[in-house]
């Protein structure tokens, strides 16, 4: 799939979701955020598409130390992951 150029005379890179939404709350252009982020925007939302209206969707990994998988707690987490997968 092909995804088009858009254009842009100036640009900014966030390290968090948060920092691109309080921008685009204050006005300061638009924003490309996971669905997660949009917690508290109550402006314009809509979803990523391709020109064909196929939705942009993106994988999220979990990752961790071996050792940790051990832990009670974090196979449970990893368990109930795989069962909403």
């Amino acid at each position: 799939m092909k995804a088009k150029r858009l254009p842009s005379r100036r640009t900014s890179s966030g390290q968090n979701a948060g920092f691109c939404v309080e921008m685009v709350k204050r006005g300061l252009g638009w924003g490309i955020v996971p669905e997660i982020g949009l917690a508290g925007f109550d402006g314009c939302v809509r979803p990523c598409l391709f020109e064909n209206g196929e939705p942009f969707v993106r994988k999220t990994y979990l990752m961790c130390q071996k050792e940790v998988l051990a832990l009670p707690q974090v196979n449970a987490f990893v368990e109930l992951l795989k069962k909403y997968r």
